[in-house]
């Protein structure tokens, strides 16, 4: 009789009738793949969210692709350059393949967020729960055809002239304290507003947080003279062991600049939309910023002018468009 009992024991609860009342995220991922145990419903809910991307790339949906997104990608295909696209003009067999033969997300790889792939999609949960973020890989959009190198007046503007926010914000927040502006988050996205009215002065001031006479300064405002110089010929150079450099994304008109400092009493030479960034190394790579630049004349003096900034690539030729 006890022998009988085992029998229908094993029978019922047999290793496949076990694994096939597990879900699929405890099917593919075990206890040492997920590497934050406390966020275990958030993963969880990452792994599926993973699945549906997949599911609809299967799909060939571009439409339901995008009601993923929420606006823009920070990297990837613009919305309304996508949605007129058929699917395999922007995503070829080995991309979908790349993301088909690697494991769905058993955890955030970090501070990153989660991805498919070798990076291909980048997605995370935000306050308007799970939306992709990035998608890499894909085919963009044709841009103009433009240098590498800005150039004015016959001279190859150095990276160093193109003042950025940094990580930390520091920069703008001491250049908001300096001319008591009220608003930091347009003075960041908008400083070309101020030019003229709030903010008068050009020249390079002393940061807070410096007591030395001989302290480096920082600038909003950088003039042509003294940024650069005729030894520069690229649109990368290292200084102090960081790395400098930016990228001509579109040329803005005279009249478009001119707006974007409107109550600025100098006129626009030449501007453009620019990617601008930064490495110091290590695993954080490329800081980076996307904003509209002018080269303004006073007096003789070339000056560039930080015009506006924008969350990204997208969001800013979306803005040059209308």
């Amino acid at each position: 009789m006890t022998k009988i009992i085992i029998f229908f024991v094993l029978l019922f609860f047999s290793p496949q009738m076990v694994l096939a009342e597990l879900s699929d995220f405890e099917k593919n991922c075990k206890k040492e793949d997920i590497s934050y145990p406390q966020r275990i419903d958030e993963i969880k809910e990452g792994y599926y969210f993973g699945k549906q991307i997949i599911q609809i790339l299967n799909e060939k949906n571009l439409i339901k692709l995008y009601e993923l997104i929420d606006g823009e990608l920070d990297s990837g295909p613009r919305r309304t350059y996508a949605l007129k696209t058929q699917f395999d003009d922007i995503f070829d067999k080995e991309w979908i393949d790349e993301i088909s033969k690697q494991k769905l997300p058993c955890s955030p790889v970090g501070w990153r967020g989660y991805m498919l792939g070798n990076g291909n999609v980048w997605f995370d949960k935000y306050k308007t729960g799970w939306k992709i973020r990035s998608i890499t890989g894909a085919k963009q959009e044709k841009l103009e055809s433009l240098p590498e190198q800005w150039s004015f007046n016959n001279i190859t503007i150095s990276p160093l002239c193109f003042t950025k926010i940094w990580m930390s914000r520091d920069n703008f927040e001491e250049f908001f304290s300096y001319f008591k502006l009220k608003n930091i988050n347009k003075f960041i996205s908008e400083p070309g507003q101020y030019y003229g009215k709030e903010i008068n002065y050009f020249n390079p001031i002393k940061p807070s947080w410096c007591s030395k006479d001989d302290c480096t300064t920082i600038s909003l405002v950088t003039n042509l003279d003294t940024c650069t110089s005729s030894e520069i010929k690229k649109n990368e150079v290292k200084k102090n062991g960081i790395r400098y450099k930016y990228k001509l994304i579109k040329k803005v008109s005279t009249s478009n600049c001119q707006k974007l400092a409107e109550n600025l009493k100098l006129t626009c030479q030449q501007s453009y939309l620019l990617w601008v960034g930064t490495n110091s190394g290590g695993t954080i790579g490329w800081h980076s910023s996307v904003g509209i630049y002018g080269v303004f004349e006073k007096e003789d003096n070339k000056l560039i002018f930080p015009l506006k900034f924008f969350k990204n690539q997208n969001e800013a030729l979306n803005f040059l468009d209308n």
